[in-house]
């Protein structure tokens, strides 16, 4: 087995293991664990399923595999905060719209295609624009993190 199909196999692995850690995590254990196996200096690139892009081929992906992300993080979180209400209370009263929801319909409004378009604009710039708020940030934040390791916007 070479390293890199050992590294698929344990980000494989680790994905069933921790299916809410970021994907660029699972790449960074993946590697490291791999780093100790085979102690050589080979390199290997990033997750051949999906490769991490680089800044410049941001602007080509389009902003719908965002959204995605998004759905799946505002659906995980809200499951979350059912679980710890219905602790407290016993049940739980509220139907939640979705978050994700309005951010697609604002991207539509701005006309943000791709995540480079997204990401010319900067965190301050969308927050500026009308309909994105606190929560919309958050959670473009954390879809940029689980899908491009972007902290900082």
């Amino acid at each position: 087995m070479t390293k890199q199909e050992f590294i698929q196999e344990a980000a494989l692995r680790l994905i069933g293991a921790r299916p809410s850690e970021p994907m660029c995590e699972i790449h960074r254990l993946a590697k490291n664990l791999a780093d100790l196996i085979y102690p050589d200096d080979e390199e290997v690139s990033s997750d051949p399923v999906r490769p991490i892009p680089t800044r410049s081929d941001l602007p080509k992906d389009d902003i719908s595999y965002l959204l995605q992300e998004a759905y799946r993080v505002e659906h995980q979180m809200a499951r979350e905060y059912e679980r710890k209400f219905k602790e407290r209370h016993g049940y739980f009263p509220f139907k939640r719209e979705g978050i994700a929801a309005r951010i697609q319909k604002r991207f539509i409004v701005e006309r943000i295609s791709t995540v480079g378009d997204l990401l010319e604009r900067g965190r301050t710039g969308i927050l500026k624009t009308p309909g994105f708020g606190k929560k919309s940030i958050e959670l473009i934040d954390q879809a940029l993190l689980n899908l491009y390791c972007i902290e900082t916007w």
